[in-house]
């Protein structure tokens, strides 16, 4: 609804100058406009309806990247899963920083809202497939999924601003498998991961993640070639996924314990 919405505005208004100034209003503008308004609501509703969570305050931050740090390094499963993580999340933010341009035609003017609405259709079909394939351990989804996008984005580097038929094609499958992967990801870092560390070890997963959105989207590189070094980081973390062994069993709480060891 939000994509069609958009676009919606977008069709229905014209870009035009303010007076007297560089700003503009209309066309194009329109949906961040819209967003800046639903986001105010959202701000109001979360200050007024939502309480903290502050945690568990037993234990320092610095103490929990440390426990966190520790494990990572000395858990291979886990530095697998940050390969992983870091690969394919730095791939889908490469792709929203380049869909756009990558759809540019000189024949006719892309429907954005249109095709961000398909792109979140197909993120949708992908998670209930997910829902579907309880059947298949997360694992073998996982390695399934990777290979799907290492083919999306080859095909992409090769039809980006050109065949847009294709690219397009290429930007839906990848979209159903961001919306396989999350759930998929979500058991295995539940697995992998010990509970109390959790916040810590993802914020750890998120270091090499962002240098690599940086390099791709700071170098002056075309968007071909973004496309196809996805593909190539891609390939690697389809290998890191045969290494995903062991599971984190999270102790009993205490009064867990004494009721089980009470006859």
């Amino acid at each position: 609804l939000s994509g069609l919405g958009a676009q919606f505005a977008v069709d229905n208004t014209q870009l035009s100058a303010v007076q007297g100034s560089k700003m503009y209003v209309g066309g194009f503008t329109v949906p961040y406009d819209i967003s800046i308004a639903l986001l105010c609501i959202g701000f109001a509703l979360i200050a007024l309806l939502w309480k903290e969570n502050y945690g568990d305050g037993h234990k320092s931050g610095q103490l929990l990247i440390c426990d966190a740090l520790r494990l990572l390094i000395k858990d291979p499963s886990c530095r697998r899963l940050c390969v992983i993580v870091a690969i394919f999340e730095g791939s889908m933010y490469v792709f929203v920083s380049n869909w756009t341009p990558a759809l540019q035609s000189q024949d006719i003017q892309p429907p954005h809202g249109l095709i961000f609405a398909l792109f979140m259709m197909a993120a949708m079909c992908g998670s209930s497939v997910a829902t579907l394939g309880r059947s298949m351990s997360p694992r073998r989804q996982l390695r399934f999924i990777l290979l799907l996008c290492v083919l999306s984005f080859a095909v992409a580097s090769r039809s980006a601003c050109g065949a847009v038929g294709c690219c397009l094609g290429a930007f839906l499958t990848f979209e159903f498998c961001v919306g396989w992967y999350f759930p998929c990801v979500g058991i295995l870092k539940s697995e992998c991961v010990p509970e109390h560390i959790r916040g810590s070890m993802y914020n750890l997963f998120r270091v090499p993640l962002n240098v690599l959105v940086l390099v791709l989207l700071l170098t002056h590189i075309g968007t071909e070639l973004r496309f196809a070094i996805c593909s190539f980081l891609l390939s690697f973390a389809v290998l890191a996924t045969f290494g995903l062994v062991g599971v984190h069993k999270q102790p009993l709480p205490e009064t867990a314990v004494e009721v089980a060891s009470s006859p």
